[in-house]
Formats: structure tokens, sequence, C-alpha cells
């Protein structure tokens, strides 16, 4: 075959290409368009789910770093002794109850909340229970004094308050809840 005659057989051809290179319709458009949105919302997907992973994980280390950072000591030294003193004070001082607030919403912003659950129903998850005592005033397992705070440090306690709780009236009232009965000695042979 000569090269003429393949150039005229792509000239003859060339009629026919054109009518599949015709415009196309309407509908084979908008599916064209379909498959491109697609195809750009998955990628957007990919992006923010990458974005949102890269963010948490900075927030983790942003979390770790503020965890190490701080001395919980002297967070629970300050607390401790504020709190305590809030309590006694609160309802004569009108500038210690804005430095409480104050301080409590600084707490706040680093994600530790006091526990101070004065009058509240005891909770062993909050609460570690030193003392008990009988008032009729309040019911049975509520908490009657704050002996130390507790705190809450990123929604987990870490250290419970140290309460008394009420409980029921005794028959005696003057005698200590527990009798001591001094140790309890077994006598074996293995010392002999």
């Amino acid at each position: 075959m000569s090269i003429w005659s393949k150039i005229s057989g792509l000239f003859k051809s060339s009629p026919v290409k054109e009518q599949e290179t015709e415009e196309p319709t309407d509908l084979q458009l908008i599916q064209e368009m379909l498959r491109n949105l697609q195809k750009r919302e998955r990628r957007q997907a990919q992006n923010l789910e990458r974005r949102l992973q890269e963010l948490e994980s900075k927030l983790d280390r942003i979390q770790d770093r503020m965890n190490a950072s701080l001395p919980m000591e002297a967070v629970t030294s300050v607390t401790d002794s504020l709190a305590t003193y809030y309590l006694r004070n609160y309802e004569s001082d009108q500038a210690l109850n804005h430095v409480w607030a104050r301080y409590t919403a600084l707490l706040k912003e680093m994600d530790i909340e006091p526990i101070l659950d004065l009058k509240q129903k005891f909770d062993d998850t909050r609460h570690h229970a030193c003392d008990t005592r009988h008032d009729p005033e309040h019911p049975e397992n509520t908490v009657l004094e704050l002996v130390r705070p507790g705190l809450v440090v990123a929604g987990r306690v870490t250290r419970p308050a140290v309460v008394v709780i009420n409980r029921p009236p005794s028959h005696q009232d003057n005698t200590p809840d527990h009798h001591f009965q001094g140790p309890t000695y077994i006598e074996t042979d293995v010392f002999r």
C-alpha cells in the first residue's frame, strides 16, 4: 500500500470520526458533571479527614504538654487552701467570691474542676468518707462537711474529696461506731 492510499484513507474515514466527535448530548454532559463533582467531593472529604486527624493529633500533643508541664502539686495545694478558706468565709466576703469565681474559671480552662459537694448525696466515685455523724436536719448519706476538696482533671476524678457524711441515728450516740479490741494472735508451732 502506498503512502498516497494511506493518506486518502485517512480523509475518507475522517467524516466518520467527525460524526463520533460531535457534541455530546445533554445527558452525557450532566453525567460527566456528576462524575467530576463526585471526584471533587471525595477529594475534599479525604482532605477534611486528613486535616481532622492532624488537628486531633496536635490537640493531643498540646494536652499532653499541658498535663506534663502542669505542676499538679501546686494546683492541688492552692485549691485545697483556697477552697477551705472559701467554704468558711464565702457568705461574708464579696472579694473572696470574686477571686473564687476567677480561680474556678481558670481551672475550667485547664479542664480541672474542684469537688466541693456540700449537702449533696454521697457518691463513692467522687467522695471518700473519713467520718460519720448524725444530723437530723439532713437525709442519710448526705455530705455534711468537706475535710479536703477533690479534683476532677479532664473528666476523671484524680483525687476524691474527703468528707464527713450523715449516718442514721444510733441507739448510743456517745459510743464510737467501731470498737477496737486489739490485735488477735494465733498460736502456731512455726515460731517454736
